[in-house]
């Protein structure tokens, strides 16, 4: 007859796990987190891009109904890019079209202009301070539709395109642009920049473009070489609506997906510029 003793020790191996076992479990859930991070951490990337393409959605629909109520004609004004809409203080003429207020103090009160990605990128200012933050937007315009309404060329190379492009700029009206459905109206901060002929991907930039190309992996590299710059990948939204993720090449006006030249007569022009 055992005693009383010996059978508490039996009923303890039985009940516990040995050194082994313990091991063995705990390299399963290794495993498993393994496998299973990767994915979650993939399923948050693509639902914050979703929900940034929604928001500029919204947007463009928003610069639709601007459009219908001024006759057509384009918002224009210096720094019209970045203050057309959002949060930090003056009038920003889109936000009543988004049931928002003109001129909104608190980030809060525009949460539509921010992208749940935003991670920063703004040259000039902290690497990783998001650009609602700083701009009052995470979303910049296309220059040649919302902006000022003349330019000074970008470079010597594509003075003739940009002067060209500027003469027409001043009471631009959506009737007089051409291809809505590949002309680009607005996007994540950093394509502007990336796009962009007056902004070099010199090497004390080259972090800010990889930081602002929020929803593509390539940005996150901590070393980035020239030729990792082109191109970069964002969230932008089209003139006639519709939105696509899209690579934005450097100082290319015209693109297989994209242009951002009002003006179809001028397309060859830019194609000779930019292939210079």
């Amino acid at each position: 007859m055992s005693s009383p003793q010996s059978t508490n020790r039996h009923a303890a191996q039985l009940l516990g796990f040995t050194l082994i076992e313990l091991l063995v479990v705990m390299a399963v859930l290794g495993l498993l987190m393994a496998i299973l991070l990767p994915g979650l951490g993939a399923a948050r990337q693509l639902a914050q891009r979703t929900q940034c393409g929604a928001n500029l959605r919204n947007t463009a629909l928003a610069w639709h109904q601007y459009l219908d109520d001024h006759d057509g004609r384009f918002y224009q004004m210096l720094n019209a890019n970045n203050a057309y809409g959002g949060w930090g203080g003056g009038s920003r003429p889109l936000n009543p079209y988004l049931g928002l207020c003109a001129d909104c103090n608190s980030p809060e009160d525009a949460q539509v202009f921010c992208c749940p990605a935003d991670r920063g990128g703004v040259p000039g200012s902290a690497l990783t301070t998001k650009a609602f933050q700083i701009m009052g937007t995470s979303y910049l315009t296309n220059l040649f539709l919302i902006g000022p309404t003349s330019y000074r060329p970008f470079s010597n190379d594509t003075a003739s395109l940009d002067l060209a492009i500027s003469k027409r700029l001043a009471g631009l009206n959506r009737g007089d642009t051409d291809n809505p459905s590949r002309l680009l109206l607005m996007g994540d901060y950093g394509w502007s920049n990336q796009w962009d002929p007056g902004f070099p991907p010199a090497p004390p930039l080259m972090p800010y473009l990889g930081q602002a190309a929020w929803h593509d992996k390539a940005g996150l590299r901590k070393e980035i070489s020239l030729d990792d710059v082109f191109p970069f990948k964002y969230n932008m939204a089209f003139l006639d609506g519709h939105v696509g993720f899209i690579k934005i090449y450097h100082s290319m006006y015209v693109a297989d997906q994209y242009t951002v030249v009002p003006f179809a007569d001028l397309y060859d022009l830019a194609l000779e510029t930019q292939d210079r």
